[in-house]
Formats: C-alpha cells, structure tokens, sequence
C-alpha cells in the first residue's frame, strides 16, 4: 500500500514540478485500475482543476461526494462553479454543506456571495423578481454588507423605486461615509429623479475625496450638460474613457487608452485621427462636429460604421476622410502616424463650449436622386402626409426604458390624409402585422429598404417624410441629423442620456426635434396628436 502511496506523491510533484503531461497520464492510468482509490480520485481532481480540467475535476470530485472526501469534494465543486460562474450549481453544493454545518462561516458568506451574484445576474437580463428576491435573500445572511446594500439599492434604482433606492444608499453609508461607490450612485439616483441640485451636491462630496474617479467625472459631466454648462462638463467628460462599460463597447480600447489625446491644442498640420464612439446613434450625434473638425484642420482621419462611411463622405464632403472602424485603431503600426488620436465624443471640448455653438442645423444629406425616387414611390398612396414611425430600441438592457408598444400610438391613427410607413429595425414584422390586422389603417413598409443597414436609402426616405415619429434609436439620430421634422418620446429612467434629458421640448443637438415626455405621454395620449396635428400645420 505504502509503494502504491508513493508512487502516486512522486506522480504528483514530478508533474506540478514539470507540467509534463506523461505524468498526468499515468496518474489517469492508475485511476482506471483502482477506481476505488479515493486519496487518488481526489488529488487527481485537485490538479485537474488546476491545469484547467475542469468537467474532469468535476465528475472526479462529484463520485466522492459519498466518501469520506464528501466535505472536502463538495466544497472543491462550488469553489470551482464560483470560478466558471455557474451559480445556481454552486449554491446546491454550498446548501449540501450546510446541512452538514450550518454554522461554518466560510460557506455562509460563500452563500452570501453567490446569491448577491445571482442577483446581479437576474438584473443583468432583467429579471426583476429573481433579481430582488435573491438580493434580499443575501442581505439576510449579511445585512452589514456595502455591497450587497449598494446591489439591491441599483436594483430598485433600475425598477425606478428611487426614494427606496435612496433610503439604501444613505443606509449603507452610514456604515462608510467615504465610500465613492454610493456617493456616485446617490448622485446618479437624485439625477434620475431630476433632482440636479441633489445630484451634483453628492457628485462634487465625491469629487472632494477623489478628484480623478472616472465615474465621479462621468457623472458629474451629464450634471454639467443638463445645465448647459459645457466647457465644464466636457472637462469631466473624458471619465467615460476609464469606465468598464465604455471599455466592453469600444473594441480596442483597452490599447487605445493610453494614446488618447487629453489636451487641449491641436495644431493645423497635425495628424488626427477620431475614433466613433460606442452605439451607431452616438456616432450620427457627434458627427456634428465633424464639420468643425475638417474646416479647422489639415489632416484629419475618421473611423466609422461601415453602414455610414457612403453617407458621410457625401455629406462632409472631404476625400478619403472616413475609414472602417477599426481599419486604423486594430492596427498599432497604423496608429504610429496620428499625432493625435481622439474619441468622437471629445470633439465637444474644442467645438461645443458655449450654447451658440450648438446649431442644431442638418449635416447630413441624402442623394437628390434617392430622394426623387422614393418620393415617386410614396405618392403611390395618394395622401397628403408622409408619417414615419419607429418605436422600439434594441440597443442594451435599456431597451425597455426607450421603447413603447406600437398599439400604444393607436390615437394617431386617426388624424386624416396620412401615410404611416413603418421605419422600425429588427425583429417586428410579428407586431406589425397583428397590429395591421386589427387597424383600420395600416401601417405601410417599403419592400426594397433595408432598415437596418442601408442608411443611404434610409437618409433618403427620411427625407421624404412630413413628420416623423419615433423613440430613442439609431433612426432617431439620422432623422435629427437630416434636418426632418420629428417628434421623440423620450426615454425614462437611466436610459435618458444627455442628448435627450433637456426640462423643455427641444434638445441643442438637433433644431427639428421636439421632445415629449413619455410618462406624460403614456398617462395622456392625445399629447402626441395634439403635437402631431401642430407640426404638419
């Protein structure tokens, strides 16, 4: 037995000491000829979790939950479905431990972490019940955790349940006053509320313990903008570059980050190079100030969506300008040239300091020709109005907050001589139809257009429109950026980004749009008639 003993140590060390996977194999080998050698079973586990074996180590360790290795293989098991994110398996073997100890500590606050991560994940893909229920439940094992406080907090934050969220965050720091996680998200809370003086209260509290949180800068610069204050805002504004979420929707920015231009002097010759900046319609948005950065400099490079490149060449008008996205920035010998390398959004510290630097006039246009086509195509319906209308956004786990139910828009349908054209992306043809079937009018696509990805014919038909009806999208930025009459139900909640969260009807960014509310909007229908009958007079 002792030779058998020895013979499996040596096997161990001599492959943790040379990763020589001959070792490994003999260990294996050893196994299948005495499967009831459990010290074996469990060392063998043990390394096959380190080497990254894991559905090995696993099936190893679970055929000793019946032996004596039963406490040591159980906890072995959850630490590694922690590890691979497998919560809901971790929390059956932790509750299996604790019916063997339900005072052992360790596994209590391992269960304690496991439900907060339950939680977080349930609220990723929103699902409010589970999400709420599993973070109460972790609040109950460890009811002084910031962590956990702070979680449920951002939950009920996200639901909209402010003043609940608000009691949680003030709660949790009155066990950590300093503490600039709960001071960012009151501030981001009392935001959400448009309580702004509440807001940047906390936000500068924080600024106060760390002047170079990204976060804290972020914040505060939303604050900033919602005041029009804008020569500060976009000070703080750069913070977005340090965040995790700008990081996982920005590819390559992880390298890019260190090469990005702070300041704030460029000089004429310089070579430029402006990255666009996360979802296609922050793109459209600061596209703005495209036409600032060209008049004023010499050597200017723009990466963009491929869907956009034809139409902002037209547009802007400066040969070879517009490049792939990623074309340059993937590529560190390409980026070696560029004296400057920016992200889109901080143009607006050069160009939009003051509010007269906000036009708010088109700069982008559609074909002539594209346009006189598909104007033939619409006089086929023989109405004196073309309504355009978009209303969902699939952008995020936001989405819910920007968009409505298309039969909510039923009372529009009413007002007499228009032509509804359906300018929605995505999966809606469902929706559409059914709401076709039981509409006395119908609501019209154009076959030939590809709504998603063709934003030539899409600028074009746009153009076309009298009016056009829509929620925060893609579309919704084109149709601002081409000048066209539009009406936008704003987002609620966190999804109300600074574009849109202005406290009257219009927004800097765009002259031809007008804001509606969408809770008042939601509580009152008419409202939307009412603006639709004054825009087409």
């Amino acid at each position: 037995m002792m030779d058998k003993l020895n013979e499996i140590n040596y096997l161990l060390k001599k492959f943790l000491d040379t990763s020589n996977k001959t070792y490994y194999n003999k260990l294996s080998k050893l196994l299948i000829k005495d499967p009831k050698n459990n010290y074996l079973r469990f060392n063998l586990a043990v390394l096959e979790s380190k080497i990254g074996l894991i559905e090995k180590a696993l099936k190893n360790y679970k055929h000793l939950i019946n032996t004596e290795y039963k406490i040591k293989a159980l906890t072995n098991i959850y630490l590694m479905e922690i590890e691979c994110k497998n919560y809901i398996s971790a929390l059956k073997y932790i509750e299996m431990l604790l019916d063997i100890n339900n005072n052992d500590q360790n596994i209590i606050r391992d269960k304690s972490n496991v439900l907060n991560s339950l939680g977080l994940y349930y609220q990723e893909i929103r699902d409010s019940n589970k999400a709420e229920n599993f973070f109460q439940q972790a609040l109950k094992i460890n009811y002084n955790s910031i962590e956990i406080i702070n979680n449920l907090a951002g939950y009920h934050r996200e639901e909209g349940n402010y003043n609940k969220a608000i009691e949680l965050y003030k709660k949790a720091l009155l066990l950590d006053e300093k503490n600039l996680t709960l001071i960012n998200n009151l501030s981001k809370t009392y935001f959400d509320m448009n309580k702004i003086h509440d807001s940047k209260k906390y936000a500068l509290i924080g600024k106060k313990i760390d002047k170079d949180n990204d976060d804290l800068k972020n914040n505060l610069s939303f604050i900033l903008l919602k005041e029009a204050k804008y020569k500060e805002a976009w000070e703080n504004f750069d913070g977005r570059l340090g965040l995790k979420d700008f990081r996982k929707n920005n590819l390559n920015s992880d390298i890019l980050i260190k090469k990005i231009f702070k300041g704030h002097q460029i000089n004429y010759e310089d070579n430029i190079l402006v990255i666009r900046e996360q979802g296609i319609g922050d793109e459209i948005l600061y596209s703005s100030m495209y036409t600032d950065l060209i008049k004023n400099y010499k050597n200017v490079t723009i990466e963009c969506d491929g869907r956009l490149k034809n139409l902002f060449n037209k547009s802007f008008k400066k040969d070879n300008c517009f490049k792939n996205f990623s074309e340059i920035s993937g590529n560190l010998n390409k980026l070696k040239k560029f004296d400057v390398i920016l992200y889109a959004g901080s143009l607006g510290k050069f160009f939009r300091n003051k509010s007269r630097d906000f036009t708010g006039k088109p700069y982008i246009f559609a074909e002539k020709e594209k346009i006189k086509s598909f104007k033939l195509d619409l006089n086929k319906f023989k109405k004196k109005y073309n309504i355009g209308i978009s209303w969902k956004s699939f952008k995020n786990r936001y989405s819910g907050e920007k968009s409505i139910k298309l039969n909510e828009l039923k009372n529009i349908f009413d007002i007499k001589d228009c032509n509804f054209l359906n300018l929605q992306y995505g999966d809606i043809m469902n929706e559409l139809n059914s709401f076709n079937n039981q509409s006395k009018i119908k609501i019209n696509n154009i076959q030939s257009l590809d709504i998603y990805n063709d934003f030539d014919n899409v600028a074009a038909v746009l153009s076309c429109l009298d009016l056009f009806i829509t929620v925060s999208n893609s579309t919704a930025h084109l149709a601002g950026a081409l000048g066209v009459n539009t009406i936008l139900i704003k987002p609620i909640n966190h999804a109300l980004y600074h574009y849109w969260n202005q406290d009257d009807n219009i927004t800097p960014w765009y002259k031809s749009v007008t804001l509606l509310d969408k809770k008042k909007f939601l509580v009152k229908e008419n409202i939307i008639e009412k603006l639709i009958k004054k825009n087409l007079n």
